[in-house]
């Protein structure tokens, strides 16, 4: 909130390098609630939170959902280059 009341035209990202690796697979179990097959999903993905005032949305946000295109996004819409996005 603070930094969106300062600077209504700021963008949020924080993101990981690497999934979950605090807990041991009994515990990542039951804190989320998942089977033993679904563990290395968690443990492997990346943590990502991101923030874009509508302002500067547009169609390319479906591609966020692949932390790899985060920078790919930031490019594109704010220097001018055209980098391809990944699936």
């Amino acid at each position: 909130k603070y930094i969106e009341y300062n600077d209504k035209n700021g963008i949020i990202i924080i993101q990981s390098d690497h999934g979950i690796h605090t807990f041991n697979d009994k515990d990542m179990m039951n804190f989320f609630n998942i089977g033993i097959e679904e563990v290395e999903n968690i443990r492997n993905s990346t943590i990502s939170a991101i923030y874009i005032p509508d302002k500067y949305k547009n169609n390319d946000i479906k591609y966020l959902n692949n932390p790899l295109n985060i920078s790919r996004f930031l490019v594109n819409s704010y220097v001018g280059k055209n980098y391809e996005y990944l699936e």
